[in-house]
């Protein structure tokens, strides 16, 4: 895994940083973000110091990512959780087989019977 030192700007402040050529473009996005958040921050509190605007500013970011975090967890539960009993089908519903050979294949099997045969296991997916 080959590193190159990047230089990122943050609240002012340069920093030098060794990092994975791949990951280099993710860390650029993420200095950026929380370059933009510092400074919207420190231009709502002015009066605080700046090491107390970067934490409030990181604490920020955080909160986004856990929010984020907890509705991506909610749903991949709700697509994990099977169908309420009440959409669920117990019975399988009765077909006659028709004798008119437009509704049959080459073999004389009835298309119909094999359509809905294959509905009712598409829907047990």
């Amino acid at each position: 895994m080959e590193e190159e030192i990047i230089s990122i700007r943050i609240g002012g402040l340069e920093y030098k940083l060794q990092c994975p050529v791949e990951e280099q473009p993710h860390l650029l996005e993420a200095a950026e973000k929380l370059d933009k958040k510092i400074k919207s921050t420190k231009r709502k509190l002015k009066t605080l110091p700046m090491e107390r605007i970067s934490v409030l500013a990181a604490l920020d970011i955080s909160s986004d990512l856990v929010k984020l975090q907890s509705q991506g967890a909610e749903v991949i539960e709700s697509i994990d959780q099977p169908e309420s009993p009440k959409e669920e089908i117990t019975k399988e519903p009765e077909i006659s087989q028709t004798e008119d050979p437009d509704l049959q294949d080459e073999n004389g099997e009835d298309l119909n019977f094999k359509l809905v045969s294959e509905i009712s296991e598409l829907s047990k997916l």
